[in-house]
């Protein structure tokens, strides 16, 4: 099958969102990232729960439920705090894919991936998402017409060799 694919694009918030998600998983802050929200949750219930049962603590059980509020934010923070220092990502892209690999090219930068740099990839519903040694490359579906998102996905089921299911 020959693959002949250009497409032009821009990342959304959501994208690197997607990114940040993905990324996490990777690596070991993504536990905490995952962890330190579900203690907020539980801290946040335990503090409301005290304000309504115990008002004569009411200072220490406000204390409490603010500082579950703040646990739960904290991954929305570090979201935000990653699409505010990746500004570059908001520039148009373009990916030429072919039968050698990949060509991103964004302002001013030009990267160059061989297939057989990509240890596996992962399909979702918006995204084609390649691995490559540490670096992820996202690819929104949303560049490509029905006719290339069918193309490219059978393309990489074919020639990847570890597929990791659609999620």
């Amino acid at each position: 099958m020959q693959l002949a694919l250009r497409a032009q694009y821009r990342l959304s918030r959501e994208d690197s969102e997607e990114l940040l998600r993905i990324r996490c998983r990777q690596e070991w802050y993504g536990i905490l990232l995952t962890l330190i929200p579900a203690i907020g949750c539980t801290l946040l219930a335990f503090g409301a729960a005290g304000l309504f049962y115990d008002r004569r603590h009411l200072r220490n059980w406000t204390s409490l439920a603010v500082l579950g509020a703040i646990l739960v934010l904290v991954r929305r923070f570090v979201f935000w705090a990653e699409w505010r220092s990746k500004r570059k990502v908001v520039h148009p892209f373009e990916i030429v894919l072919d039968e050698t690999g990949i060509v991103a090219r964004g302002p001013g930068d030009e990267e160059h991936y061989e297939w057989s740099d990509f240890s596996n990839f992962k399909e979702t519903k918006r995204h084609f998402v390649l691995f490559h040694h540490r670096k992820v490359l996202l690819l929104p579906k949303r560049a490509f017409t029905t006719q290339d998102l069918n193309v490219l996905s059978t393309f990489l089921r074919r020639n990847l060799l570890a597929y990791v299911p659609r999620a």
